[in-house]
């Protein structure tokens, strides 16, 4: 087996938030490739070079953030510093393109540069949305060669009990970040919607930003609910078939794929969300209704229909092709192409 360098690795012990996304990546490439960091990522940049004799190929993850950590601008001189370094030594650089740019910053000159160092050093390129090649090819041209569509894996369902009345018109889950646009949206319907066409919202998601909070808040009403706690995928799957539609207001241009809508599509739950990214990739199963406008919404929910067998039956099908040992199965194969021209 080829040594993997395996970005970021994360205590959950420690997070409070924590992203499951992380522990499925190692555990589907741990059955292709041996895993040479053992422990969290503590040392930054510093532990790339320290692995440099012992790996293969590095494997990174949101690794373009590293301008807003500790000493951030110093960790980017010494990774482009890596990256020279590495491609002497012959070592491969797998990126996963997650967004267009960080949801944690501004866009900004480093971490703009950042993406750029990125494209042009990395040896393959992996995307969970087609815009993510556009994209590529916009910031560099030439190199969208490198970039593979792999849409996002997903885990088998979630096994809940079916209701046809439907409490909550939309519901929102996941924990709260601004990017996600749920204040944006709260907003919009109190100012722009008359009493009685309200439309009925419930929110479960832990908010960890207070002022983000406060500005939520004042937008709840007697058709706005707000669990602000973190729920389990079977207690929010069970809320999701008492709603129309799980529902996401992502306000964002850097977004390109979402971990949370794969989830969502675990519950068989119909699902609205933006024309982008991949809610646009994936809307062709007839599972996901896109929206451009949130004037668009309301008449989308007036025109509610309850998922049909056909829908359910192609979702089973998805679930089947992408799962993560299908992913990591799929990604190997692309990687031997490389390694072996």
């Amino acid at each position: 087996m080829d040594r993997l360098f395996f970005y970021p690795k994360v205590d959950f012990t420690q997070v409070e938030s924590p992203n499951p996304y992380i522990v499925n990546m190692e555990g589907a490439l741990s059955a292709h490739f041996k895993i040479v960091n053992k422990k969290e990522n503590r040392g930054g940049v510093l532990e790339f070079f320290e692995n440099l004799f012992r790996t293969d190929i590095y494997f990174f993850n949101w690794v373009e953030n590293l301008p807003i950590y500790r000493f951030g601008k110093l960790q980017v001189m010494f990774f482009i510093l890596f990256t020279w370094l590495a491609k002497l030594m012959n070592k491969k650089m797998i990126w996963v393109l997650h967004n267009k740019y960080s949801h944690s910053t501004d866009k900004n000159f480093w971490t703009d540069w950042m993406y750029k160092v990125l494209i042009k050093s990395s040896d393959l390129i992996i995307t969970h949305s087609s815009e993510g090649i556009d994209f590529v090819a916009n910031v560099s041209k030439g190199m969208e060669g490198k970039v593979h569509y792999l849409p996002h894996p997903a885990r088998p369902r979630i096994a809940s009990v079916k209701s046809s009345i439907k409490e909550y018109d939309l519901l929102i889950w996941g924990a709260l970040h601004p990017y996600k646009g749920v204040a944006d949206f709260l907003e919009f319907i109190n100012k722009n919607l008359v009493q009685e066409d309200k439309i009925t919202v419930l929110i479960i998601g832990k908010c960890f930003d207070q002022d983000y909070l406060i500005r939520l808040n004042k937008s709840l009403n007697e058709k706005i609910t707000h669990i602000n706690e973190f729920r389990t995928l079977e207690e929010i799957s069970s809320f999701a078939q008492k709603s129309k539609y799980v529902f996401f207001p992502y306000n964002s241009p850097s977004l390109l794929s979402s971990g949370t809508l794969m989830d969502s599509m675990r519950m068989d739950a119909r699902i609205l969300g933006p024309n982008i990214g991949s809610f646009k990739d994936l809307s062709y199963m007839g599972v996901i209704e896109n929206y451009s406008e949130f004037e668009d919404i309301q008449q989308i929910i007036t025109a509610y229909q309850d998922l049909r067998k056909s829908e359910i039956a192609q979702l089973r099908v998805f679930f089947r092709e992408n799962s993560w040992k299908n992913f990591a199965t799929n990604l190997n194969v692309i990687y031997r192409g490389l390694r072996n021209n």
